[in-house]
């Protein structure tokens, strides 16, 4: 709804703004993807929603932890911020990483969980836009994101592993971020 406003505001176009609404509410990228499908959206309204959306990643990502830091803020407290506030689950690692460790546990728990939305979003964007959902293009990160959660939640005696395998994939992540950076790389 505020995307909504805020699109007629800044006089951008109703699926434009409809995607950098999804991308911001839920999870960056893999949201603008997953509902540009069900809502035919053009290449060019998926462009300026990503390119939008990555922008405020990047800037999320160096400025957070030192916001953080001038707030004094605790590392559960800066964890639940980074997660609810940076859309980019890649973003949030990134930042709540350079944070501390409890803040990276915490934010990528809570961001994950957010983007669980990403389905009942695209669902009712198909609604909301009349379109037939031919298939939803989830991303595989949320089936493995809940396949680890109930493993954690049962098994706990795999806890061990999932500490080694969180590092594991903090460092994957951030190599992904210093990849993507690289001008005329990718």
């Amino acid at each position: 709804m505020i995307g909504g406003i805020a699109g007629k505001l800044f006089m951008v176009d109703k699926k434009t703004s409809f995607l950098i609404s999804a991308g911001t509410a839920i999870c960056g990228g893999s949201a603008i993807a997953a509902v540009a499908t069900v809502i035919d959206a053009e290449e060019k309204q998926v462009s300026v929603a990503l390119g939008t959306v990555f922008i405020l990643n990047l800037v999320a990502l160096f400025l957070f932890p030192e916001v953080g830091r001038l707030l004094q803020m605790t590392q559960h407290q800066f964890g639940l911020w980074a997660a609810i506030a940076i859309h980019d689950t890649s973003s949030v690692v990134g930042a709540a990483g350079k944070y501390g460790h409890e803040a990276l546990l915490l934010a990528t728990t809570v961001k994950l969980a957010r983007t669980l939305w990403i389905i009942p979003v695209t669902i009712i964007s198909s609604i909301i836009f009349k379109q037939k959902i031919h298939n939803i293009k989830a991303p595989w990160f949320i089936v493995f994101f809940v396949g680890a959660t109930i493993l954690h939640t049962y098994l706990p005696q795999l806890q061990p592993f999932f500490r080694y395998s969180m590092r594991a994939m903090v460092l994957t992540c951030q190599l992904q971020i210093f990849v993507v950076s690289i001008p005329g790389k990718v």
